[in-house]
């Protein structure tokens, strides 16, 4: 499950552009780094639920967070490190 989160921007043109804002900026920044956080506590969880785990992964290229990784998709849709080289390629 993926979320993302965006703070409020206003659109001109549209009928909400012309409503008073009662909401502060720092209002708005407290609630999107308080959202942020639970949504960061939630991910954590998930992706600490695959550690240890065995998946299935196409490898599509070394990793750009290591140059002794390769990454890869899981058939879960999770992006995934892990130790490798470039013969673990599918030739075409």
């Amino acid at each position: 499950m993926r979320f993302n989160i965006f703070k409020y921007s206003e659109r001109k043109g549209t009928p909400a552009a012309n409503f008073e804002d009662d909401v502060t900026r720092e209002q708005k920044a407290d609630r999107f780094e308080k959202l942020d956080s639970v949504h960061r506590q939630f991910q954590k969880q998930i992706h600490e639920g695959y550690v240890e785990r065995e998946l299935n992964v196409l490898v599509e290229r070394q990793s750009s967070k290591s140059a002794t990784d390769m990454s890869g998709h899981s058939t879960c849709h999770k992006v995934v490190n892990f130790p490798g080289d470039e013969s673990m390629l599918a030739q075409s």
